[in-house]
């Protein structure tokens, strides 16, 4: 599957990370918090992606 970018993508974890950057920047939280927010998202979705 190739990979696409964050803004490009339609799929359901895209638009919710999508969300959840927009609320944590106008939230204030800095780059590297949002970075880990991010990586957790994807590890969670890659975690259950293989279990399926």
């Amino acid at each position: 599957m190739p990979k696409s970018k964050l803004l490009e993508s339609t799929s359901p974890i895209a638009q919710d990370l999508r969300l959840e950057i927009y609320r944590l920047v106008e939230a204030g939280h800095s780059s590297q918090e949002i970075m880990a927010v991010i990586i957790r998202a994807l590890t969670l979705a890659r975690v259950m992606q293989q279990a399926s």
